[in-house]
């Protein structure tokens, strides 16, 4: 059974939460466990009061469908408790095997978040979160992710940036109710951002590096929109919607 550790990150209150959430997990999965890991913002950097807590937990093997409800019912508790961050968790239960060399079109895994639950899903953007947990994913507990996942190409990062692209965002061209909220105004446009540094560059960074290159690399039609993004975002909810949707196009017709 992996050691449990007592400072993960740099921040405090995060650890407190990640700590229970491995001793919740082995409570749950036992000698199935293999580890735990932190990816997201937590290990590439930029994590701030809008970030999630990114997280992966590995298995030795497929877990069984009767655990689902388990680990539903174990991330009730642990939501119960009022940890801090703990409404922020969006994690990943997934085995060696399945880690080695994933392929998202056809392979389904199983993941977290306090919205939904436990669900399985089929995701493109498990090809990121891979390339980031296996090269600089922070080790909570358990061997490093090197051991059981095999290095991503440039080319696979670039389709997965693709895959988001087609399958999240192109929809809310015909639907955009969702960008109508402040939060994910800032999220579309910090998105962009980075989906178009990776596909330029194949490779990922962290929020703040893919905003300055935006910043002095794009087209300066987009400089205002970049520079509400890095004043907060503040104003009233709606005002740059118009113009998130046409980043957002402008990001397709680019990739």
């Amino acid at each position: 059974m992996p050691e449990r550790p007592t400072h993960p990150t740099p921040y405090a209150d995060v650890n407190v939460l990640v700590c229970a959430l491995l001793a919740r997990v082995q409570e749950v999965l036992g000698d199935q466990l293999v580890g735990l890991y932190l990816h997201g913002s937590l290990a590439h950097g930029g994590f701030g009061e809008e970030s999630d807590i990114d997280y992966c937990v590995v298995t030795s093997g497929e877990l069984p469908e009767a655990m689902h409800a388990d680990l539903a019912a174990m991330h009730a508790r642990l939501v119960s408790r009022g940890l801090p961050w703990a409404e922020k968790l969006e994690g990943t239960y997934v085995s060696t095997q399945w880690l080695r060399r994933v392929d998202p079109a056809n392979t389904p895994y199983l993941c977290y978040d306090c919205a939904t639950g436990i669900y399985l899903t089929r995701e493109s953007n498990v090809v990121l979160a891979l390339h980031v947990l296996r090269e600089q994913g922070v080790v909570v507990a358990g061997p490093h992710p090197r051991t059981f996942i095999d290095s991503v190409s440039p080319d696979d990062l670039r389709e997965a940036a693709r895959g988001i692209l087609r399958d999240w965002w192109a929809p809310m061209l015909e639907d955009p109710a969702r960008l109508r909220e402040l939060v994910y105004q800032r999220y579309a446009v910090i998105t962009m951002c980075r989906i178009l540094h990776t596909i330029e560059h194949g490779v990922i960074v962290p929020k703040s590096v893919a905003v300055g290159w935006a910043r002095d690399t794009l087209d300066e039609r987009w400089g205002p929109l970049i520079e509400w993004y890095c004043r907060g975002a503040s104003g009233p909810e709606s005002d740059r919607l118009n113009e998130i949707l046409d980043f957002i196009r402008h990001t397709l017709e680019r990739s």
